[in-house]
């Protein structure tokens, strides 16, 4: 999609004036007893913070000793969080222990007027000539895994998880489909498989996350330029991680990008039908005028998963095919490019969006039922 030489403009101004500022890490008052070294820590964690956003892939990753990840060393300590965020809201060290073998750790809070975010363990070590590094948590964790190889896929087992030999060969046909569907080269995927949230955060030396609050405790992630899924419902089998590293390769808004996932490997060990009858049996209390504004219904379900699955599941099977699906997929991540791929595929307008929504959760509706 076009923009017009003003946007750029101010794009490229935003941009200089946020690369000119820097992000300040926030202290204990622990610190004032704290020696020189753990001060060099806490000096080094603020100045990666920066380096996060101002430089090469090549150089950051010359500050991390990693057994698993080559590309996205500081995915986890870096999140979804713009640099603007943390000059805004500035993370806090709230402490630094001193372990064995000159490795320190530091527990970082990542919060917001109040409300934490996640508060993370960082490995920090010093090599020969006394510069620090982080230590990877998960490469240093995996060292405890079982694992298991069938095909293309690596199945990396906690020791809280049994192997499954038919959830493993499940995940497998499922990838060869996959690879069927959007004919790209079959993925080699590594599979973390763990019992629940709770282990997850673990292995990644959290402290907390906001998930931890939730009442189900499953969930996971996938990082596609990493090759590697997480696993965290005490199954090898992952559908929805699955189907993102190969979305992945596309151009997706966020929403078509959930909605695929959840439309071909569902979510939250539901498939799309369960949440779109959830949704149905609301509609009454619920505006669809605003897509793609979020709403969740509860922890299991929202709109964004839930009428982002309906979307692709409607130009799969009632919109031209796959044609369709990919047309979404490859329509672009801004929200004009969201509506812009809605009118091309569905011929819908903005201002006929509740209207279309409605029609089409008819079906799952009870009442329409009976």
């Amino acid at each position: 999609m076009n923009t017009s030489s003003c946007q750029d403009k101010k794009q490229t101004t935003t941009q200089t004036e946020t690369k000119s500022e820097t992000i300040s890490i926030l202290r204990s008052g622990l610190f004032k007893n704290y020696s020189p070294k753990k001060i060099e820590v806490a000096d080094f964690i603020e100045y990666y913070f920066n380096l996060m956003y101002d430089s090469t892939l090549e150089k950051r990753n010359a500050f991390w000793d990693s057994k698993i990840l080559t590309h996205q060393q500081d995915f986890f300590l870096k999140g979804n969080f713009e640099k603007q965020f943390f000059i805004q809201y500035q993370p806090k060290i709230l402490a630094i222990r001193e372990l064995e073998n000159n490795v320190f750790e530091a527990k970082l809070e990542i919060e917001q007027e109040g409300f934490t975010y996640k508060i993370m363990n960082l490995l920090i070590s010093f090599d020969g000539l006394n510069r620090p590094y982080f230590i990877d948590c998960l490469g240093e964790h995996l060292e405890d895994f079982t694992t298991s190889n069938t095909d293309n896929l690596t199945f990396l087992y906690s020791k809280k998880v049994q192997k499954n030999d038919i959830l493993e060969q499940k995940m497998v046909v499922f990838n060869e489909i996959m690879d069927n569907l959007f004919k790209l080269p079959q993925k080699n995927i590594s599979v973390i498989v763990l019992k629940n949230l709770k282990d997850y955060s673990k292995l990644l030396g959290y402290d907390y996350m906001t998930f931890l609050t939730y009442d189900g405790q499953t969930g996971g992630i996938a990082m596609p330029e990493e090759g590697i899924l997480f696993s965290a419902n005490n199954s090898p089998y992952y559908p929805h991680e699955l189907v993102h590293l190969y979305t992945a390769d596309f151009d997706a808004h966020y929403w078509f990008d959930e909605g695929c996932a959840t439309y071909l490997g569902g979510s939250v060990e539901y498939p799309l039908e369960y949440h779109l009858k959830k949704i149905a049996s609301q509609m009454d209390s619920l505006n669809f005028s605003n897509l793609p504004e979020d709403k969740k219904l509860d922890d299991d379900t929202s709109l964004k998963y839930a009428i982002g699955g309906l979307f692709c599941k409607l130009a799969m099977e009632e919109f031209g095919g796959k044609e369709s699906l990919l047309k979404l997929l490859n329509s672009g991540k801004n929200d004009e490019d969201f509506h812009a791929a809605l009118k091309d595929v569905f011929e819908v307008e903005i201002d006929d969006y509740d209207s279309f929504v409605r029609e089409k959760l008819k079906i799952y509706s009870n009442k329409e039922n009976n």
